[in-house]
């Protein structure tokens, strides 16, 4: 009994998604990357799309930083007929003050 488990074990770990599943964001907004369970990718799409993000430093003064979160939530731009929108705002603690990198993220939960 105890190989038959390890056996599963093994199987399982053979079977798993090359990348672990993550969500990104909460709610309604929430998009999930990686957990891809197809075994022959040739023969299937990706269930799970890449997430659209752009990168926003934390230094920037109040007003610049909600003006440049302003600009990405309208930002919307097509690619081979589809509409795209970003999905994420990658917010980067350039100040290295955790107390202003907080205050930000606060702004940026649009998404």
């Amino acid at each position: 009994m105890n190989c038959q488990i390890k056996n599963l074990k093994k199987l399982d770990d053979l079977l798993a998604p090359a990348v672990k599943e993550i969500i990104i964001g909460k709610d309604e907004k929430a998009k999930i990357i990686g957990g891809d369970e197809v075994l022959y990718r040739y023969e299937e799409s990706y269930y799970n799309q890449t997430v659209l993000a752009v990168d926003v430093p934390d230094d920037l003064d109040d007003s610049d930083f909600e003006k440049r979160i302003k600009q990405i939530e309208d930002l919307e731009f097509e690619r081979t007929g589809e509409s795209l929108k970003l999905d994420a705002i990658a917010l980067r603690n350039k100040s290295g003050d955790p107390e202003k990198f907080a205050n930000c993220a606060k702004k940026t939960q649009i998404f």
